[in-house]
């Protein structure tokens, strides 16, 4: 296991410009070598992601609008790429600069850590964090294959309703990308059942939840070890073994950061427990974002 020294360790803890949830879930995890991999999303795993999103979508108000008040298909779609170009630039102008942003770049040349980066759309952006080189091949290829996916839904009318996501509904990418991140396999299979049955994870973790206190048990957080995770049950044992397993090792490191990583176990738990309530307000913030600024994308 990769040691970390204490200044190193006092620094991170310090530094605002980075979430803890991405300190103790993804960072240190990778580092210490209790995880191949960890995928950070920008801009949202910034502190600032929100307001940088709104920042993009507002720089492209008028892109927008010409989009909707075009009638005619054939010079709707040169409007339409416009928007997108404009909108990746907005992004890497005022996300790719921001202060949040190149602290990620600085921690990641602090702990040895190197990355992959895939655009999945023009305001989103995947960072693949690992330590082995060896790891670069399976990473590249499985980024490549999400893409290839993505291209193919939306030439095809049968999954055009998917389009956004069709590799959550491939098995195989599925279990690929489960064992690259270090997910348990019982969790993995029945995160793929989920996705083949049509079921949300989250919501059948959340009735799973709210059916052990119904019955006078507490659930634990330890198998939601990390917040995009969705475990078999919410007592995994293997789920709540990685979980354990990455607090002591924290705890052992400092103590700070265990605290720290507990907090963000009881959030993860809390999320999946009340996730109907989350997506609504999720919805809510949407629709006023599309309101405030005009923009969709």
């Amino acid at each position: 296991m990769a040691s970390i020294s204490q200044q190193i360790v006092d620094e991170l803890t310090s530094d605002e410009r980075v979430l803890d949830r991405v300190k103790v879930e993804l960072y240190l995890p990778v580092k210490l070598g209790l995880r191949h991999c960890a995928i950070i999303e920008l801009p949202a795993a910034l502190p600032n992601g929100l307001e940088l999103a709104k920042q993009v979508d507002e720089s492209c108000r008028d892109d927008y609008q010409l989009v909707l008040e075009e009638p005619d298909p054939a010079r709707k779609w040169p409007l339409i790429e416009a928007l997108k170009n404009n909108l990746q630039k907005g992004f890497e102008e005022k996300v790719m600069s921001s202060q949040s942003y190149l602290a990620l770049a600085h921690w990641e040349n602090k702990l040895d850590l190197k990355r992959y980066m895939v655009v999945l759309r023009p305001t989103i952006r995947e960072i693949y964090l690992y330590r082995s080189v060896g790891d670069w091949w399976t990473i590249r290829r499985l980024a490549q294959n999400r893409l290839s996916l993505r291209k193919l839904a939306i030439r095809n009318p049968k999954y055009r309703e998917i389009a956004a996501f069709p590799e959550e509904f491939v098995p195989e990418y599925l279990r690929s990308t489960g064992q690259l991140l270090g997910y348990p396999n019982c969790c993995v299979e029945a995160y793929v059942q989920d996705r083949v049955g049509n079921t949300v994870a989250e919501i059948r973790l959340s009735n799973q939840v709210h059916n052990l206190r119904d019955q006078g048990n507490v659930p634990e957080p330890y198998s939601f070890f990390a917040r995009d995770f969705y475990p078999c049950q919410p007592e995994c044992p293997e789920a709540k073994k990685n979980g354990l397993q990455l607090l002591q090792t924290l705890r052992d490191l400092d103590q700070r950061l265990g605290d720290t990583y507990q907090k963000c176990l009881r959030q993860n738990l809390e999320y999946v427990e009340n996730y109907g309530a989350y997506v609504a307000q999720h919805l809510a913030d949407i629709d006023r974002r599309l309101r405030e600024t005009g923009a969709g994308f």
